[in-house]
């Protein structure tokens, strides 16, 4: 087997970080299952595995670095040799002598002859097993198996009933259509043709989902959405606020003064309110169900209401009797708005 640092491609000072990386950049590229088509990839990750199990283990690659062991991590003769002068160098417990006391002595008796001993052979350590066998071998840093097996679980994931990505598009629609509904022809990019039926009361930014109508699905699997998203286009007169709508209507001085009837426009035609005596600029008059649909509660939907503001505005041209006029009334009454405005406030 080659050198396990030439193998994962690291100098032999390598920490254990970039043994860990080198690993798994090689196993991600021949691990049989991710390189079916390689006729070398289940040798070369065999030999990548067994070079990180050897290089990943402390003990082990002391022993290769000092050469007490080979790449395959078998014993080397400089290993065994070692082996043989620690096993000698370990004193064997003798037995300690009985003291007796002395017996008389007898006659001689015939000793058998001693049997030859067998010289002492020395036993031959049992070669270590690595436990890199590539059906046992086990990467014991967790995170490289997760690394490396995401990619073959999402290839086989892949061959399942996959549905199809939704798609988003804008639908750009009045705020006569926003607030009482509609149907809209829509055309999407792959020119399909559909209705979308816009709800009463819809808001800006509120997504229509139209199942089935998105991308198509892979493997069997169903289409995905079309997600509509909603954009209302400003209005020249009318503005939503919460269920209500407000219309800026502008009125004369002397219907600001005396009271009158005017008209102010709805969604659903002019209608005619009465402008109290005395009403000034921002006076709020109300026209009862003329806003936006309101939650459902029962058969039927609640509108809000339309909110007609006024703003009262001089004539268009100069006039001297009417300046007059309001010279002498101001003579005679003395008036100054500025005194009811409050100018405190952070200086500078």
């Amino acid at each position: 087997m080659r050198d396990p640092y030439q193998v994962l491609g690291v100098k032999r000072g390598a920490n254990i970080g970039d043994i860990k990386q080198a690993y798994r950049a090689l196993a991600k590229r021949y691990h049989p299952d991710l390189a079916p088509d390689s006729s070398d990839a289940d040798n070369r990750f065999k030999e990548i595995s067994q070079a990180y199990g050897l290089l990943s283990n402390s003990d082990k690659r002391a022993d290769y670095d000092r050469g007490a062991i080979g790449a395959d991590g078998r014993p080397t003769p400089k290993g065994r040799a070692e082996t043989r002068t620690q096993s000698a160098a370990s004193p064997a417990a003798s037995p300690s002598r009985a003291q007796t006391a002395p017996r008389a002595q007898t006659a001689p008796r015939a000793q058998p002859r001693p049997r030859p001993r067998p010289q002492h052979q020395p036993q031959k350590p049992k070669p270590q097993t690595t436990g890199q066998d590539s059906t046992s071998f086990k990467i014991k840093a967790d995170e490289v198996v997760n690394d490396l097996f995401a990619s073959v679980k999402a290839r086989h994931k892949a061959s399942a009933p996959l549905k199809g990505e939704d798609q988003t598009y804008t639908l750009v629609v009045s705020f006569e259509e926003s607030a009482r509904g509609a149907v809209r022809r829509v055309k999407l990019p792959d020119n399909k043709r559909l209705d979308v039926k816009i709800p009463a009361g819809v808001e800006r930014g509120q997504i229509i989902r139209l199942r089935g109508q998105g991308g198509p699905g892979q493997n069997g699997g169903g289409a995905g959405d079309a997600l509509i998203e909603i954009d209302v286009a400003p209005h020249k007169h009318f503005a939503r606020k919460g269920y209500d709508i407000v219309v800026t209507v502008p009125i004369g001085v002397d219907e600001a003064i005396l009271g009158a009837k005017i008209m102010v426009p709805t969604l659903e035609g002019p209608v005619a309110i009465k402008v109290p005596p005395h009403s000034n600029t921002d006076t709020i008059l109300s026209v009862p169900g003329a806003g936006f649909p309101q939650p459902a509660e029962g058969p039927t939907r609640k509108l809000g209401n339309l909110l007609v503001m006024l703003k009262v505005v001089l004539p268009p041209k100069e006039d001297a009797g009417f300046a007059r006029m309001i010279k002498k009334w101001a003579a005679q009454n003395p008036y100054e708005v500025t005194r009811e405005f409050d100018f405190s406030g952070p200086t500078r």
